[in-house]
């Protein structure tokens, strides 16, 4: 345990710096994107690659982490069966999305909805009611998801359908908006 929890450490470490803003690391890249970033040649390849991961956390969550054992009516295959907050966990991944999407971390920043709320209030509005209908149909799950796939099937159902009506829209329109708006 001493060991694992060690490497945990370790491992935490390494990603809490990656993010710290010096030279040559990933912060860094996104950071300096369309100017000297050998990942994100342009700017509109980090937008494309926040709007992605955005899409990708949607998938991840609906498709997969609910889905599988939702379908499997099988609780031994939930993600996390034993702390009985999968649920929060699921929950929580989608906040970090929206959070993305708002640019909200330690201290709020420039985002991508700065740039959709100038340019399309309409598509801005679409996307604050989806990830607001999606994060909050987490709250008709009141059971740990283990048991809510037995006896909240509906509530299940209804959250991994909101989660995909929030991913429709994020891969359908915005990342066609970013393509299209985003060209250096």
């Amino acid at each position: 345990m001493t060991s694992l929890s060690l490497h945990l450490k370790m491992q935490a470490e390494n990603l809490y710096n990656s993010w710290i803003p010096s030279s040559g690391n990933y912060a860094n890249k996104f950071l300096n994107a369309g100017t000297g970033s050998n990942i994100f040649v342009k700017k509109q390849d980090a937008f494309i690659a926040l709007t992605e991961g955005m899409t990708g956390i949607c998938a991840e969550v609906a498709e997969g982490k609910m889905k599988e054992p939702f379908d499997a009516f099988d609780p031994q295959i939930v993600e996390s069966p034993f702390s009985g907050n999968s649920v929060t966990d699921f929950k929580n991944n989608i906040i970090g999305a929206y959070n993305v999407y708002q640019g909200k971390f330690v201290e709020d920043g420039t985002a991508i909805q700065d740039l959709v709320k100038l340019r399309n209030s309409s598509l801005n509005a679409l996307l604050e009611q989806k990830f607001t209908a999606a994060i909050n149909s987490f709250d008709a799950i009141t059971l740990p998801y283990e048991q809510a796939i037995i006896n909240q099937r509906t509530q299940c159902q209804n959250t991994m359908n909101a989660i995909a009506a929030l991913s429709e829209i994020l891969n359908d329109q915005l990342k066609p908006f970013v393509i299209a708006n985003i060209t250096d």
